[in-house]
Formats: structure tokens, sequence, C-alpha cells
């Protein structure tokens, strides 16, 4: 607000620069959004002149987001995933991979079942967390030993594409 002050051109200039840069980039991380606007904030207060509030915002926000990052808040969240596996239609896939699901993921929820390739094979999706340390590759290897080695794929939870 300091830096907008009475200035109804910069005010709107502000809004539909907010716009442009949260509508027209994708961003999966609600950090990347904050960076941005404390880039823009930054920029804008040193683009109107106001040079001393802009060293102070950029010096105290550093601060803040260091001591944050040091004491990693918000970090240690399980991210959640989407895995699908094809598996042949005379398959009992109830139990088949609880054994895998114990070793690498912290939980697991089946949430459809389809069929594909003109009935002869289903398609499970599930929602995963893996455990800390777990790579994709480990998780999709396990599961193409159980699977007759067919397509097994994991993904973001909510893709935003």
């Amino acid at each position: 607000m300091i830096v907008i002050g009475n200035n109804i051109a910069v005010a709107f200039g502000l809004v539909g620069a907010f716009s442009i840069i949260r509508f027209r980039s994708a961003m999966n991380d609600p950090k990347d959004i904050a960076f941005i606007f404390f880039g823009m904030a930054t920029g804008i207060a040193s683009g109107l002149g106001f040079y001393l509030l802009a060293v102070l915002f950029t010096i105290t926000l550093s601060i803040i987001i260091y001591f944050l990052y040091v004491i990693d808040y918000g970090g240690g969240q399980s991210v959640q995933k989407r895995m699908r596996i094809t598996i042949p239609e005379n398959m009992h896939y109830e139990n088949v991979f609880d054994e895998t699901f114990n070793t690498y993921l912290h939980d697991h929820k089946l949430m459809t079942v389809e069929t594909t390739n003109l009935g002869t094979m289903y398609q499970l999706t599930y929602m995963i967390t893996p455990k800390d340390g777990t790579s994709d590759k480990d998780i999709i290897d396990s599961i193409r030993q159980l699977n007759a080695n067919l397509k097994v794929s994991i993904g973001m939870a909510n893709p935003d594409y």
C-alpha cells in the first residue's frame, strides 16, 4: 500500500501484472507463487523510486525465507501420487500387491478398476503415498514382477495440465 499510494495507474498496472503472471504460468508449488509475488513487489517498489523500502523488504523477507528453510517448515509432508497398473483379466488383484505396497508405501487406496484392450485387461488406479527415500522405479519394478510385466505408471495425483 505504501508503494501504490494514491496512484490509480500504478494500482491497475499492478493488478494486470499479477493477473498475467498468475494465470499464464503453471505453478505446481505454492512457494513458486510466493517468490513471484516477492519479486514483483520488490520490482515495483524500486521501479517507483522507493529504493530503501525495496531493500528493507528484500532483506526482511530473505531472512524469513532462510529461517523457514533451515527449520524445514512445510517439509516432510508425504507426496500423494496416482499409480495405474495394467493386469490380465484372469488375475485376482485384491491382495496380489499387498506385500509390495507394505514394503514401499505408507498408504494406498484403490480408486478405480476399469477394463481395457477390449476387456482382456484391467486397469487399476491407486492413490499412493510412497515412503521416504522410495523411488518410483523401485515401486514399478516390483509391481511389474507381479502383473506379467504389463504397463505400470506413476504420476502426480492431480495434474494441472
